[in-house]
């Protein structure tokens, strides 16, 4: 009797269900508990935030999405770390999402909270019972002239942050000016080359300026066939040019060149020949070491600082020596 009820078919079919209920149920339960702790259903948007002028009140601006139909009521706030503050909170808001309806969250940041340099920000947001923290650092300068050479601390003011596939990475506004020194010394009082001032910089999108001057302060005699700047300086106009992850400059217009003298001109003149290079004019070393030049760079970045560097030049070696004989070999061109 035993037997012939295990065989009967109302107990293969008891045994059937068991087996349906142990394969099924378990991975309901799975995929339910999975969309419990799904902590996305508000996301935060990629964002690209450039450094802040610590003397004015500023705005970080982030956008919150969702892709779910229904209204998603969340809330929001952001946080400062910096020598002054620990975790001091900036600014509080609340707010609901959908699809299709992102939310737009304009954060507000006193000047007087900020410090120069880099500051620490978290953004923390709160949605049903999940809560999520992002944290960035974000430079803050004066907006003043930068005046080079200084101190490479001043390049965690211009620190910029980009927020993307849920990850950060940071970039300097400003070229890298360790190479850039008080004093250049030069091979020779030939020429002076524009690639002097090649610099590291990233990214691309950011390598621009309004205007560049080379300008030789207090040297009116030596290159009196140029223009002048506003302070009555001669000088060369440069452009800013990008190339692998090097920021170069390069001359912005012809130039002309007599064999002669080594006088340059930005226009054609009898005896002058067009030249790709910056020619020093001949025998005049010690005029060409006293004093100083500058690079001035004007609405440089998408933040539009200004930049003047100032050097002094210093030569090893003569093209001409005292008795006339020249004492290096170039090819003209």
């Amino acid at each position: 009797m035993f037997n012939f009820f295990l065989c009967s078919p109302i107990y293969k079919s008891m045994k059937y269900i068991k087996l349906i209920n142990f394969v099924i149920i378990p991975p309901l339960l799975l995929n339910f508990s999975l969309n419990i702790q799904e902590p996305d259903r508000l996301r935060l948007a990629d964002f690209n935030l450039a450094p802040i002028n610590y003397k004015v009140d500023n705005s970080l601006n982030f956008v919150f999405l969702t892709t779910q139909a229904a209204k998603l009521s969340a809330s929001a706030r952001l946080l400062l770390t910096n020598r002054t503050f620990l975790n001091r909170e900036l600014d509080r808001k609340q707010f609901s999402v959908m699809s299709g309806k992102n939310y737009l969250a304009n954060f507000y940041v006193p000047a007087n909270y900020l410090s120069s340099g880099s500051n620490l920000f978290t953004l923390e947001y709160t949605f049903l019972t999940y809560t999520k923290t992002i944290q960035f650092r974000l430079g803050a300068h004066s907006g003043d002239t930068l005046l080079l050479p200084a101190p490479c601390l001043l390049r965690d003011m211009y620190l910029g942050v980009t927020y993307k596939d849920n990850a950060l990475t940071y970039q300097h506004y400003m070229f890298n000016y360790s190479t850039l020194f008080k004093e250049q010394m030069l091979i020779h009082d030939l020429l002076l080359d524009p690639g002097l001032f090649t610099s590291p910089f990233a990214p691309s999108s950011l390598a621009s300026a309004d205007d560049v001057k080379l300008v030789f302060v207090n040297k009116r005699l030596l290159f009196p066939r140029l223009a002048k700047t506003n302070d009555g300086q001669p000088f060369l106009s440069l452009k800013l040019d990008y190339i692998d992850d090097n920021i170069i400059f390069k001359l912005a217009g012809p130039i002309y060149v007599d064999d002669e003298t080594h006088i340059i001109s930005p226009n054609k003149e009898v005896g002058f020949r067009l030249t790709e290079h910056i020619y020093l004019p001949k025998n005049k070393i010690t005029d060409l070491e006293y004093g100083h030049y500058e690079l001035r760079i004007s609405g440089f970045t998408n933040l539009k600082f200004e930049v003047i560097y100032t050097f002094n030049l210093s030569f090893l070696k003569q093209y001409l020596a005292d008795d006339g004989q020249y004492q290096i070999n170039y090819g003209w061109n």
